[in-house]
């Protein structure tokens, strides 16, 4: 994280993410940043990466470091937190926080966490402000900390199938195979050609799927946590 002055001259260098390596993890990177209310400090959420197939998500850490890049502070290391940020004039720092950590659904509300701006320390646990589902990617307030704008994001992956044409080696128009608003990650076919495995978090809980192309409904094969990438053994009989 580097600052500068507002003509764009004397850039400085505030801190680095991953100088304190997390277990499991291979690169960090730091985002969002947030000033704080007096302008003395500056609160991100560094993000860490792990070994780990999808879905398995980034860990992250709230810090805080004063402007010249002294006294950088872990307020709270959760993986529950999301990657918005926003600090209030009184004080608190405003995080998206993932509702159940044990759910496969990526529901995310908005919490704040009091702050001790001269230890950066908490004072106490995230308190819960609104909730709500999908995730958060962005949030800014009034300047008075009265009102707060959130912006909500509910991407999530679909399975498709096309046809491709032999002779033009075009792909005819795609239709869907799933028809729920979970995430559904379509990884291989079965050996027939008449069925796609996929997996998903459906209910809560990743789960493993077969769905036959002409049908609506998936056959669930095996449930779990952080269920990916099937692949089918040589004959086809068995999937790893």
């Amino acid at each position: 994280m580097w600052i500068m002055d507002s003509d764009g001259a004397n850039p400085r260098k505030v801190v680095s993410s991953g100088e304190e390596k997390k277990y499991g993890s291979y690169e960090s990177w730091i985002y969002p940043v947030a000033w704080s209310p007096t302008g003395q400090h500056l609160a991100y959420i560094e993000n860490h990466a792990v070994y780990a197939p999808i879905p398995a998500q980034p860990t992250h850490l709230l810090r805080i470091v004063s402007a010249n890049g002294q006294g950088a502070t872990v307020v709270l290391d959760d993986p529950r937190i999301g990657e918005a940020l926003w600090w209030g004039s009184d004080g608190r720092i405003l995080v998206p926080y993932r509702e159940d950590p044990a759910s496969g659904q990526d529901n995310y509300g908005v919490y704040a966490i009091k702050v001790d701006e001269r230890t950066g320390k908490a004072a106490g646990p995230p308190q819960p402000i609104t909730q709500a589902e999908s995730r958060i990617a962005g949030m800014s307030g009034t300047a008075d900390g009265k009102r707060l704008v959130i912006l909500r994001s509910n991407e999530v992956a679909q399975v498709f199938i096309a046809r491709r044409d032999a002779a033009s080696h075009q792909w005819k128009e795609p239709r869907r195979l799933t028809l729920d608003d979970n995430v559904n990650i379509a990884d291989t076919w079965t050996a027939d050609s008449k069925a796609v495995l996929f997996v998903s978090n459906r209910n809560g809980t990743w789960k493993l799927f077969k769905q036959n192309i002409d049908e609506t409904t998936p056959e669930v094969l095996a449930e779990g946590r952080s269920i990916a990438t099937p692949r089918l053994t040589p004959d086809g009989s068995q999937v790893l």
